[in-house]
């Protein structure tokens, strides 16, 4: 393969040789010859034309990427009249808002001595919310009626229900305690 290679240059200087030795003679009947190869005349400056481009958005489509909207007027936005809103139902009552002598009836806990009971923070959704209680011990997490066995200091267990969960407090219910407490979010 390699001597193939070099013979073919070879072939290709030796005929670039020739025709450098033996230049055709310039006559009549051959064709018309260059100025240019003739005489060392100045060359003539010639104007290219530029080429311009008229863009218009309304007509035709990007070459380049046919199924593009760029070139297209953008859409007249639609405007929505708001509709009438209804007025909302009334959430559903929880055991202490039917029964308001329950309400009064709660305590805080510094007033009780429970003060290592403290939230730690209310998560509301549109269908529930959720109410974390920190007992210095460790996290528990409660909806509404739900009831848990929690570990206090002491290493000792306390049975506590969640009764309600509001805004920035919430009600629990402990086993030993004949009245509901309030916790506020600090």
């Amino acid at each position: 393969m390699k001597r193939i290679h070099v013979v073919l240059v070879f072939l290709v200087v030796l005929g670039l040789q020739v025709q450098a030795s033996d230049p055709a003679p310039a006559s009549a009947s051959s064709g018309p010859v260059s100025a240019a190869v003739l005489t060392n005349a100045a060359l003539i400056a010639v104007s290219v034309p530029k080429s311009v481009f008229n863009v218009d958005a309304n007509f035709g489509r990007d070459p380049f990427n046919p199924k593009s909207t760029r070139r297209s007027k953008p859409a007249e936005p639609v405007v929505k009249e708001k509709p009438v809103e209804e007025p909302k139902p009334e959430p559903k009552k929880t055991s202490l808002q039917m029964n308001p002598k329950l309400i009064d009836r709660t305590v805080n806990t510094d007033d009780t001595g429970l003060d290592f009971l403290s939230i730690k923070g209310i998560i509301a959704t549109s269908r529930s919310r959720t109410v974390t209680l920190d007992t210095t011990t460790r996290t528990y997490v409660f909806r509404s009626g739900d009831e848990l066995f929690v570990r206090v200091p002491d290493n000792k267990r306390m049975r506590i229900r969640c009764v309600e969960i509001r805004s920035r407090e919430a009600v629990f219910k402990l086993a030993d305690r004949p009245e509901p407490i309030v916790l506020k979010m600090r």
